[in-house]
């Protein structure tokens, strides 16, 4: 049969570019991956928002990712199988995704025993049997491969490795407890010139109320004045004293134990002032000799007390601190003489450190001095 001359040949319904000539194969099997790409396109959920880039330049890049992916995971199965037979194995034939298997045989086990599988904990279990189960398997297999008198494969056992682990335990739990104390160390000096810093700031306060109360009373004597200010502070510090209730916490017993030690702190200032007030309106110098004996031992007797009372404040501060921590540290253990903020106190007063136990510690009174006009007498006790 003759083809007429509007017949159309087979090369002339091939696909063309722009500019006439015929599309290679890579170039229609790209075409065509443009057009199902196109496909895969989703409109916008809303019509404000801008339509997807549907571009030739967008598609392009999108195939250029996929590309570099597939060839990613080429050269990454490929390094796979070397590894394999770098260590004398042969690949196996599929990759199997251990991940997916692991669920699967969870679901199963689930499934068996009636349980959710959402519960984590018991995941984690079924994992952990699993790998050891794994692992006891892989040594069965190793044992079986060995020599045919059935050795295990590698290196024996020596006999001091029990020995030398332990005495590598022994020294790092002694480390240990070096680092630990040592932590305690930095953490009670710390807590030391806190509680330190406290009792000073409060006392500052007080002495500077103290000095109101004398600007307000000018025709007064300022040691008159002292004295009634100490007087009424050691009532109100030792208005609560009842710390022998063995029944009572120890940080409250610590609390009350700090503010009796205030208490006396203030009586002593009291005295103190008294025998100023003693040795300003002395008329002999018989009487002024032995107010002046008097003033020394009470200023004595003051700075030991503001030692005392600054090393119970911070007793009672860290005990508080402490209250909430698994076995706090008893009462006495706090008051021992050589406790940091104990050392600190005294060294802030600058007074030689006691050898009793705070808890345990009871002053000598001296001699109660003369009440100045106006004031009223010092109680012989606290109570």
């Amino acid at each position: 049969m003759d083809v007429g001359a509007n017949d159309v040949s087979v090369g002339a319904i091939s696909p063309r570019s722009v500019t006439g000539k015929r599309l290679s194969h890579e170039e229609v099997q790209r075409e065509r991956a443009y057009v199902d790409w196109l496909l895969t396109l989703t409109p916008p959920a809303r019509d404000d928002l801008p339509p997807p880039n549907d571009s030739w330049a967008a598609f392009m890049v999108v195939r250029r990712k996929q590309m570099e992916t597939a060839r990613l995971q080429q050269v990454s199965q490929r390094r796979r199988e070397e590894r394999w037979r770098k260590r004398g194995l042969s690949p196996p034939a599929k990759q199997v995704n251990h991940r997916a298997q692991v669920q699967r045989e969870w679901k199963a086990y689930c499934k068996e025993h009636g349980t959710s599988i959402e519960i984590g904990h018991l995941r984690d279990k079924f994992v952990e049997r699993r790998r050891q189960s794994r692992n006891s398997e892989r040594r069965r297999a190793k044992r079986l491969a060995a020599e045919p008198s059935g050795r295990k494969l590698g290196r024996p056992i020596d006999p001091d490795a029990k020995r030398r682990r332990e005495e590598s335990d022994a020294q790092i739990q002694l480390h240990l407890i070096k680092v630990r104390r040592k932590e305690q160390e930095q953490k009670d000096s710390l807590e030391a010139s806190l509680a330190v810093d406290l009792m000073q700031r409060r006392d500052a306060t007080i002495k500077k109320s103290l000095q109101e109360q004398k600007e307000l009373r000018p025709n007064d004597s300022p040691h008159a004045v002292a004295y009634g200010f100490w007087r009424s502070k050691m009532l109100w510090e030792a208005s609560t004293r009842c710390a022998t209730d063995t029944s009572l916490r120890d940080y409250v017993r610590a609390k009350i134990l700090a503010g009796n030690a205030k208490a006396r702190m203030c009586k002593a200032r009291a005295c103190e002032s008294g025998w100023m007030a003693a040795t300003e309106s002395a008329s002999t110098a018989v009487e002024r000799a032995e107010a002046e004996a008097a003033l020394k031992h009470a200023a004595e007797h003051v700075k030991l007390m503001e030692a005392v009372a600054v090393a119970m404040v911070g007793a009672a501060f860290i005990a508080l601190r402490r209250r909430r921590i698994q076995d706090p540290p008893a009462l006495a253990a706090l008051l021992a003489p050589d406790r940091p903020w104990v050392l600190a106190a005294f060294k802030s007063a600058k007074v030689a450190p006691i050898a009793v136990n705070l808890q345990d510690f009871d002053t000598l009174p001296g001699p109660m001095p003369p009440v100045p006009p106006g004031q009223e007498k010092l109680p012989d006790g606290l109570t």
